[in-house]
């Protein structure tokens, strides 16, 4: 992995580049980025690479659970940032199929406590 992540590393160190990447990418439609936006998108797709390594070292049994709940705790916390669910749906595809299914299932239950946690503004 020490080249792909070098390979996302320029993404963030070079965002005309990660813009220019991400026009190209089938999935959801980035539209307009900024030079700060490309660098985020970078950034959140380097550690879902990086959680991605753990979440395979855990299915081969190489890390304990414990690590991984820490891994997948991370996980939680990028997955609230507005460009994760673009990383995720744009990359779809390009990672471990268990690793996106594993993703897919949190943002949607984690969507789904959103939306049952928000207040009722029903009007009575």
């Amino acid at each position: 992995m020490g080249r792909y992540n070098d390979y996302v590393r320029t993404l963030v160190e070079k965002p005309e580049l990660a813009k220019l990447l991400l026009t190209q990418m089938p999935g959801e439609k980035m539209g307009e980025m900024t030079d700060g936006e490309a660098a985020v998108y970078g950034h959140l797709l380097i550690g879902y690479g990086i959680i991605e390594e753990a979440f395979l070292l855990y299915s081969k049994k190489w890390i304990d659970e414990e690590t991984w709940l820490q891994w997948s705790a991370f996980l939680e916390i990028l997955s609230k940032q507005p460009q994760f669910t673009k990383v995720h749906s744009a990359s779809s595809g390009t990672f471990d199929k268990n690793f996106e299914n594993y993703v897919s299932k949190m943002v949607s239950k984690r969507k789904l406590s959103e939306n049952n946690q928000s207040p009722d503004l029903t009007p009575r």
